[in-house]
């Protein structure tokens, strides 16, 4: 999305039409394999949006036109814990609004499994997805 603002002067037989304000585009993308709650996304190191489900996602401040933009988790879902990284996060704005930023979320596993040496055996623990003990 770009948003532009003209000024148009008529003065003694002639018409001056400039640009006001720099043209800005949205930052954006999809979120996957979300379950947890309280996802935190960040533009910028500023520009904050909290994400609920899986889907279309967009900050609410573009960036203008040559600007960089950098997506990164602020804040990972818990209930249950989950980790959620981000593919196409980083570049830099060229006259278009940016819609291939990807977030995968995933979930920590459920069991943890350890080789004994001495006894010569395999023991399993189940991992508690919300404290990961």
């Amino acid at each position: 999305m770009q948003t532009r603002a003209w000024i148009i002067v008529a003065t003694a037989g002639a018409v001056i039409i400039g640009c006001v304000f720099d043209t800005k585009y949205t930052v954006g993308g999809t979120v996957t394999g979300l379950v947890g709650q309280g996802l935190v996304l960040e533009n910028n190191s500023g520009n904050d949006l909290l994400v609920s489900s899986n889907g279309a996602f967009s900050f609410t401040q573009g960036v203008k036109n040559g600007d960089s933009y950098s997506v990164t988790v602020k804040t990972q879902p818990s209930n249950p814990s989950q980790t959620c990284t981000v593919r196409n996060g980083s570049a830099t704005i060229a006259k278009a609004a940016v819609t291939n930023v990807i977030v995968s979320c995933t979930q920590a596993g459920h069991f943890a499994f350890v080789a004994n040496e001495i006894s010569n055996s395999l023991s399993a623990y189940s991992i508690d997805s919300s404290t990961g003990a």
